[in-house]
């Protein structure tokens, strides 16, 4: 889902206070779905260390399924129900048009508790806090640092090379998870020798729309 001149991700209002207008498109999915079937949102910044199939399969009692369904509620992982989700999630002309589409629909889950339940496994894992790889319960790590994605340290030089730019332009550090980064160049290196290299997947360069200038005031660990 990518800011766009026309089409459901056009013309969202949510810039104004701030966030950037895909933080609340994760909404729209539902309405996008016809409210028909299931779907899964997550962030784009996450590395899959299972099966996503077994996500897929887990059974939805209402809404959907997220890390932690009470408290501080997680959204960077929703399995939606598309059909139970009408109703509770507008349509993308209504989402579109609010200040803060997803304030607005994270303040609606919290007071209805009953919509959201917890997933089997931990699918929004951040940083491999608390874990460690080859835990049965890790099924994804999610990445909470920008300039700790462990696909910057092979993009910014590719498209460098290339005469491009990546759209993150701060400074680029080591994640303080090595075994993360070790994981990540693996996977690549046989993603790449299956024939699913770059090549296959390439799309064109992020607009000035959707760019925004991240920095950090300061830095964690040690700079690549």
């Amino acid at each position: 889902m990518r800011q766009s001149a026309t089409g459901p991700w056009s013309g969202w209002k949510s810039s104004s206070k701030g966030r950037t207008p895909f933080t609340s498109y994760r909404w729209g999915i539902p309405a996008a779905c016809d409210f028909k079937g299931k779907a899964i949102y997550v962030d784009v910044d996450f590395l899959f260390v299972a099966d996503l199939a077994e996500l897929w399969n887990q059974p939805v009692p209402n809404v959907g399924l997220v890390r932690n369904a009470t408290g501080k509620l997680s959204t960077s992982q929703i399995l939606f129900d598309c059909e139970k989700a009408k109703g509770h999630v507008p349509s993308i002309e209504k989402l579109r048009g609010m200040d803060d589409a997803h304030s607005t629909m994270l303040n609606y889950f919290r007071a209805h508790p009953e919509l959201l339940a917890p997933t089997v496994g931990n699918w929004d894992c951040p940083d491999l806090k608390g874990a460690k790889l080859g835990d049965a319960d890790l099924k994804a790590c999610h990445y909470t640092r920008i300039e700790h994605q462990c696909q910057l340290k092979h993009a910014i030089p590719r498209l460098a090379r290339e005469g491009g730019k990546h759209w993150y332009t701060g400074e680029v550090f080591a994640h303080p998870r090595p075994e993360l980064q070790a994981l990540f160049d693996s996977l690549l290196a046989e993603a790449e020798a299956a024939g699913e290299g770059i090549e296959k997947y390439r799309v064109d360069p992020f607009g000035e729309a959707v760019r925004k200038d991240f920095k950090y005031t300061q830095h964690v660990g040690a700079k690549i």
